[in-house]
């Protein structure tokens, strides 16, 4: 029994050695950025500094260490501080890649990350249901979109702007509901604009400019009707626009399609004053739209062909 009790007690220092407080935790980080430790780790570091912030458990609950010039990595142990709601380590220069271990972080509401060096994004982050706004632009993040990204059912506002995000938008993208602002220009997504796009009713403003998207602008964009900026330019869209997309009915305040393939009349009400930053009559030419996207255009006309043929078979 003795014998028993004394493991016990081994096994119960053993853990309690481990389990470091956030503060200690936070204080290996700093020392591995090279960042001095300016608090006194036994008396916890909640009531000596002016950029973090605690619970009644002394567990951090809020960090901001932006523009503090911070190198290297984005560890793994940024991950065990649960009650964070708050981080933002933007204005540094981290580098690598973001870890998986930032889907821990179940209380997180608002992450931002921008202009550093970062390289990559983990699908963990779609277990982020609690996140509002996520700011991961001007980084060199070569990644594609996390299929789940939908499970971020709070997301109000994401920046993944000037990155080389690849691949398609996510069918779930359109199960932000919440999203108001999504910024995801100077990347390198392809594929078309999901067909349920007009499933984000929230939605204010699109930005997927200077990208590689291609096929029709779907017709779902002019069914969002809180939309007041749309800029779809620099990419291999062709095709008339929709016409379910009505400026007066959206009621536009930016809409921009130049240096696409769009064909037809651009009714003039789409002309912002914005004309100096934006000219939608600047259309390139189909003759030159890449094979990729060309082949999609054929692929709709044949469909078109084979149907007339049926109708008129049919009919005698």
């Amino acid at each position: 029994m003795k014998i028993l009790l004394f493991s016990v007690l081994i096994i119960v220092l053993i853990v309690a050695c481990h389990c470091k407080s956030d503060c200690d935790k936070l204080a290996d980080i700093l020392t591995k950025w090279n960042v001095e430790v300016n608090w006194n780790t036994s008396d916890g570091c909640c009531a000596s500094s002016e950029v973090i912030f605690c619970n009644s458990k002394n567990d951090i609950t809020d960090l901001y260490l932006e523009g503090k010039t911070i190198s290297g990595d984005l560890y793994d142990i940024i991950g065990e501080f649960n009650s964070l709601q708050y981080l933002c380590l933007n204005n540094n220069n981290l580098s690598g890649p973001i870890p998986e271990s930032i889907g821990n972080l179940k209380e997180l509401k608002y992450l931002d990350l921008s202009n550093n060096k970062l390289t990559s994004l983990p699908d963990s982050v779609s277990k982020l249901n609690n996140l509002e706004y996520l700011y991961l632009q001007n980084n060199e993040i070569d990644s594609e979109l996390p299929s789940k990204i939908g499970n971020m059912e709070n997301l109000i506002k994401l920046n993944i702007s000037n990155n080389k995000f690849h691949g398609n938008i996510p069918d779930s993208f359109a199960d932000l509901h919440e999203l108001r602002y999504a910024v995801m220009n100077n990347n390198e997504l392809t594929g078309n604009i999901p067909s349920n796009f007009h499933k984000l009713s929230k939605i204010e403003e699109l930005n997927l400019n200077s990208n590689k998207l291609r096929g029709e602008i779907p017709v779902e964009v002019g069914q969002n009707l809180n939309i007041n900026n749309l800029n779809l330019g620099n990419n291999f869209f062709f095709g008339d626009l929709p016409k379910g997309l009505s400026y007066e009915t959206l009621n536009l305040e930016y809409f921009c399609v130049e240096n696409n393939y769009i064909t037809g009349t651009i009714p003039e009400s789409f002309y912002t004053d914005n004309t100096d930053i934006c000219n939608n009559n600047s259309q390139k030419d189909m003759k030159s739209l890449p094979s990729s996207a060309n082949r999609s255009l054929n692929s709709k006309l044949l469909i078109i062909l084979i149907n007339i043929i049926v109708i008129f078979y049919l009919l005698f």
